[in-house]
């Protein structure tokens, strides 16, 4: 096992021990937004001066980061139109 939680959407849960869980959503919002790939989120961040490398950019999209910095969270939201509420939800899990 990874360590980590899948639900039925395909979405990556990973379990915290001191605060709620957290679902990243980032490939739901993408597939909402018609962005089919990595190397198209890639582009994009790129034309908004993000400096991320494709292989960042695919691991950021499979899994939660750990770290999140505002710059790379504000050119998401503006990319996909959406708020921080809507890539990070809060979600109670049974341990």
């Amino acid at each position: 096992m990874d360590g980590q939680e899948h639900n039925g959407g395909g979405e990556t849960v990973i379990p915290s021990k001191l605060m709620k869980h957290l679902r990243w959503r980032l490939d739901a919002m993408m597939r909402d937004r018609q962005i089919k790939t990595a190397v198209e989120l890639h582009k994009r961040l790129q034309e908004l001066g993000v400096d991320l490398s494709l292989a960042q950019v695919s691991r950021v999209v499979a899994e939660r980061p750990v770290r999140l910095n505002t710059e790379l969270l504000d050119a998401l939201v503006q990319i996909l139109d959406c708020t921080p509420n809507d890539l990070l939800v809060k979600e109670d899990l049974p341990l």
